[in-house]
């Protein structure tokens, strides 16, 4: 709220979990409508150094030497921006572009007559990509008349799984697009006219719900999420006089929404990550799998330690746990568990398997 980031409206968790969020909408003093949420507040994790590879349209390409170091001040780990385009800061974004435009000639992933992503990696002597930013659908929208929805889907649906595909343990995250700017400039600049833009902002709603509905959660494929970007931006002083891109003050804000995706996804312990530890201490777990106890050691007495599933439920909580301590987990669902031990300010994480 307001028209800065040093005015806008925060909450500081000060601890882990769930926590109800209630949006109550008056006018002149009656309620009008409501909506209802939950937060999720998670412990921040350390996984080394992590390759990210921006795929975009012009948000990527004008704006991603923004939105960098903001991901980067968000998470807790070292990102190494990889790409063919931009200078310092790498990425993979093309002004105007479609998800097809990933998907046939002219494309950077189109090699040998075919979409070859990881030719494409390969070619260009690139490191394996850990973690894969698409944020792209704006400009599907824009040609609406030409472009309609389940064509938008197919396309999009064709990259998630070449990229997939290809690197099948990488962590991939869809930027859902979003009407950002609220004054309709944006579209007038293109057009002449704001005859449509009602209509491309619907068809902007529904294809986040199609999107949502498709790949949110790991309902897709567990490493296959989806972030809201356009949502953390303040809509009218985000942008400068033209209003067709973000300043670079929205740029940032662009990014918080794929940052809390990225925590959340690392924190949850997807394989495809692996997590590596935090503190000097090395902890020990057998055996693993296990099926009735295991026993864990490897840490200060003080300590206290959590058991969470990969939803990110709490299963399991001890306090000033001594240096070895055995849990019994023969109540628990067969599945991947991450084990979380706070260790004097340290955050210690590992896996184990129940059989």
């Amino acid at each position: 709220m307001g028209t800065s980031n040093s005015s806008e409206w925060t909450w500081t968790a000060n601890q882990i979990g769930n926590f109800k969020l209630s949006l109550n909408c008056f006018y002149n003093g009656s309620p009008v409508d409501s909506v209802h949420t939950i937060i999720k507040v998670v412990d921040k994790v350390n996984v080394g150094k992590k390759n990210i590879l921006a795929i975009g349209n012009s948000l990527t390409n004008s704006g991603y030497v923004y939105q960098f170091p903001q991901i980067s001040k968000d998470v807790n780990f070292e990102l190494n921006p990889i790409g063919t385009r931009g200078s310092t800061i790498k990425h993979e974004g093309h002004p105007g572009w479609l998800f097809d435009s990933f998907l046939k000639s002219g494309s950077p992933f189109y090699i040998d007559n075919r979409i070859n992503f990881k030719k494409y990696i390969e070619n260009n002597n690139l490191p394996n990509p850990d973690i894969i930013r698409i944020s792209l659908g704006i400009n599907d929208c824009f040609l609406s008349s030409s472009h309609p929805l389940d064509l938008i889907m197919k396309n999009a649906t064709h990259l998630v799984d070449t990229i997939n595909n290809d690197y099948p343990n990488s962590a991939i995250i869809i930027a859902l697009p979003s009407t950002c700017e609220s004054t309709g400039i944006g579209w007038q600049v293109a057009y002449g006219n704001l005859d449509n833009y009602e209509r491309y902002q619907l068809h902007m709603r529904e294809l986040r719900k199609r999107m949502d509905a498709k790949f949110g959660c790991g309902r897709y494929k567990p490493n296959i999420r989806v972030s809201y970007d356009g949502f953390c931006i303040d809509r009218i002083y985000g942008y400068p006089n033209n209003g067709s891109h973000p300043n670079s003050s929205g740029y940032a804000q662009l990014a918080k929404g794929f940052s809390n995706t990225l925590n959340n996804m690392l924190w949850e312990s997807l394989s495809t990550l692996s997590i590596e530890r935090n503190t000097s201490n090395q902890i020990s777990l057998f055996p693993n799998p296990g099926n009735d106890k295991i026993t864990i050691t490897g840490f200060n007495t003080d300590s206290k330690l959590r058991v969470m599933n990969v939803l990110g439920k709490e299963v399991y909580r001890v306090e000033n746990i001594s240096y070895s301590t055995e849990i019994d987990i023969s109540n628990f669902i067969k599945g991947i568990y991450l084990i979380i031990i706070n260790d004097r300010g340290n955050c210690q994480i590992t896996k184990f398997i129940k059989n």
